[in-house]
């Protein structure tokens, strides 16, 4: 199943320069927008940099095409085997849980690489840009702080709050931390296509599905009578660093399950419907 998917998207030259496009213009401004704001000349590093393009800055919009983007490229491999006919050829030769159990573990690993590939690019611009050392910075109060020195315990600025002092004791491994979740989140929006895949082969919706939940779920979190943003799969997508104030497994775990939920939900629909070939 690896094999065939890696072949379907070789030929997809044009999703892969769309995909890759979007990356390249976000993440690059997001950067843009870290480097020209003249108030944190004496701030800039290139771990600020990279959490600045992934989304943690005001002017980063890289995390708002996440789903966009994990989904582009393979995530609507099931339903474009329905809409072609493919899915019979394979069930001709495998069983049920082989086929969608191959399928969705390729999609997984093709949907990683691809964001993987963004985060990379971003991370390397960012490291040749600017110092791999983080500014100087103290406790006050035992709470990390970039702010200057003297000033009063109530005018510190907290940042990051997600996995605080993580950040300023091992700024690498956080780095590498806020790129997992980003990596788990998309892995999420990728299975959810796939799930819309099995009502649907119109390959517009399915490419667009997560990306409305994504979105609609985060303003509905975000009401006045929810009050709930922190928990908003926008800011636990990766930018967890502006509002999320719980500790790492629960952002952790936040993803693994609705990764494993998707999962399952994926498997048991497809297993028990018969009408996938009609």
């Amino acid at each position: 199943m690896f094999r065939s998917e890696w072949h379907r998207i070789q030929s997809r030259w044009k999703q892969w320069l769309f995909a890759v496009t979007i990356m390249v213009v976000f993440i690059g401004q997001g950067l843009w927008s870290y480097a020209r704001v003249p108030s944190v000349d004496t701030h800039q590093n290139a771990y600020m940099a990279y959490l600045s393009a992934l989304g943690s800055g005001s002017s980063a919009y890289w995390i708002g095409v996440l789903p966009l983007i994990a989904v582009l490229i393979a995530a609507d491999s099931v339903a474009w085997d329905r809409r072609t006919g493919s899915l019979r050829f394979y069930l001709a030769r495998t069983d049920r849980l082989r086929y969608i159990l191959g399928k969705w573990l390729a999609v997984m690993a093709f949907t990683a690489l691809i964001v993987a590939l963004g985060l990379a690019i971003s991370g390397s611009v960012a490291a040749i840009a600017f110092p791999d050392t983080l500014p100087p910075w103290h406790w006050v109060h035992g709470v990390a702080t970039l702010t200057t020195a003297g000033v009063p315990a109530m005018y510190r600025n907290p940042y990051p709050v997600f996995a605080h002092a993580l950040f300023f004791r091992h700024p690498l491994l956080y780095a590498v931390l806020i790129s997992g979740l980003v990596l788990l989140s998309a892995g999420v929006w990728a299975s959810l296509a796939l799930v819309l895949s099995l009502w649907t082969t119109n390959i517009y919706m399915v490419l667009a599905g997560p990306w409305i939940v994504y979105l609609g779920s985060t303003i509905l979190l975000g009401l006045p009578m929810v009050a709930a943003t922190p928990w908003a799969p926008l800011v636990m997508s990766g930018p967890l660093v502006n509002s999320f104030s719980g500790p790492v497994v629960a952002a952790l775990a936040y993803w693994a399950l609705a990764l494993m939920f998707f999962g399952w939900v994926l498997i048991a629909s497809f297993r028990r419907r018969r009408d996938f070939l009609d």
